[in-house]
């Protein structure tokens, strides 16, 4: 019975989610063999060891802060995946807190903490270590739209900074 809600996850996760990147094929792939192994009684039970269990911390608003300055465009998109819809993952784009919604990865480059270009497919900008183009956002106290529209009405430009919001936390 656990397997076969398994199977519902994994068929709900596959209509979503494939083909999205060839990570995300593999790990669905290795849930269905995961499956497949259980019900055949291959899957053996592994006690996790004791020695080298760490303490993880709860997540917060601060772990969203986005930094292209410092980060690879493919760190900060798995962020953005990883703490959304909430915390969510923000960035300051020409000194204004946006919420990043949806990004995707493009190669290119360009000076790293600054706008690239923005067109009707989004906002690029360039990282450490290629482009992060973002697709959707949301800018305080106002709905998520696409990032294109957000360009438009706050006038951003090549060169225009991109950086990390202050942290909010006291210690």
């Amino acid at each position: 019975p656990a397997v076969d809600l398994q199977r519902l996850y994994l068929d709900a996760a596959r209509k979503r989610l494939q083909g999205v990147d060839p990570q995300t094929d593999w790990v669905l792939a290795e849930w269905e063999r995961t499956l497949d192994d259980l019900e055949a009684g291959r899957a053996v039970a592994v006690p996790q060891a004791q020695d080298g269990i760490t303490y993880a911390h709860m997540v917060g608003r601060d772990d969203g802060l986005l930094d292209p300055a410092a980060e690879s465009a493919f760190a900060l998109r798995c962020r953005v995946r990883a703490l959304s819809p909430r915390p969510g993952a923000s960035l300051l784009l020409a000194g204004r807190e946006v919420k990043v919604v949806d990004c995707a990865v493009e190669p290119g480059d360009g000076v790293p903490g600054t706008v690239v270009g923005a067109g009707r497919d989004g906002i690029r900008i360039a990282t450490a270590d290629g482009l992060l183009r973002l697709t959707r956002v949301q800018p305080a106290g106002k709905a998520a739209m696409d990032a294109a529209a957000y360009a438009n009405g706050a006038r951003l430009a090549p060169g225009d900074p991109a950086s990390r919001p202050a942290t909010t936390s006291t210690t």
